[in-house]
């Protein structure tokens, strides 16, 4: 008897799949689906890599058209669809390499339009012994004989306001008589600099706030004569 039993237990797997047709069948149908889901795995994989490759690469295109491309006026799309709100753009003379530098500010909800009459470039025009903020439509910024980059250089050491206070800053420089070295200083304030209030909402905070103050007085006044009264 132990000598069956020894026999039997050495027995292989195999032995029993020959033997017995529905193991056998089962054996196989698990073997079938384990390969399957393999494959399955393996071209996923595939997949996801070659997707996570794609965005590296858009993202290093991406990133070159936004630091180091100069655009021609035939690249008028591409500049549209790289650029944002907040952008300091630097045009460049071809004749004489005269630099010049505006930020760029697309028209409210328009961003996704890629429209270039939808974007206005804010820079510096000469006003009497100083300089002061225009408005202008890209292609009167950028005009024929002119290339156009993208120059957010500083992002690599300073960090960038969001666009709201990037609008915030320029409205302010509007609104205000700022001395600017040139457009290179303002595009930089604008991006960079310390944050401003604007003049509207200083006004309705110092309303806010003075009107605070004159209650809060008149409180005391009457607080200290109906002290005086009840003392007597």
């Amino acid at each position: 008897m132990m000598l069956y039993e020894a026999v039997h237990l050495q027995q292989s797997e195999a032995y029993y799949d020959y033997t017995n047709p529905t193991t056998a069948k089962m054996k196989e149908r698990e073997r079938v689906k384990v390969q399957r889901t393999k494959s399955l795995s393996n071209v996923q994989r595939f997949i996801n890599q070659q997707q996570d490759i794609s965005r590296r690469g858009s993202y290093v295109v991406g990133q070159k058209l936004r630091e180091s491309k100069w655009f021609n006026h035939d690249e008028l799309k591409v500049f549209c669809a790289v650029v944002e709100t907040g952008f300091i753009v630097q045009r460049k003379d071809d004749i004489n390499d005269e630099l010049e530098f505006g930020i760029a500010v697309w028209n409210t909800g328009e961003e996704k339009s890629k429209n270039p009459e939808q974007i206005k470039i804010y820079a510096l025009h000469p006003h009497k012994n100083n300089f002061r903020v225009g408005q202008f439509d890209l292609l009167t910024f950028w005009p024929l004989g002119t290339k156009l980059r993208i120059y957010n250089h500083c992002d690599k050491t300073e960090t960038p306001h969001s666009e709201d206070v990037i609008r915030n800053q320029i409205d302010y420089a509007e609104a205000t008589k700022q001395k600017w070295h040139n457009s290179e200083h303002f595009t930089y304030w604008c991006r960079y600099g310390p944050i401003q209030i604007n003049q509207r909402v200083r006004n309705m905070t110092d309303a806010k706030w003075g009107s605070f103050g004159l209650n809060s007085g008149l409180l005391l006044i009457k607080k200290r004569i109906r002290r005086l009264t009840n003392s007597k």
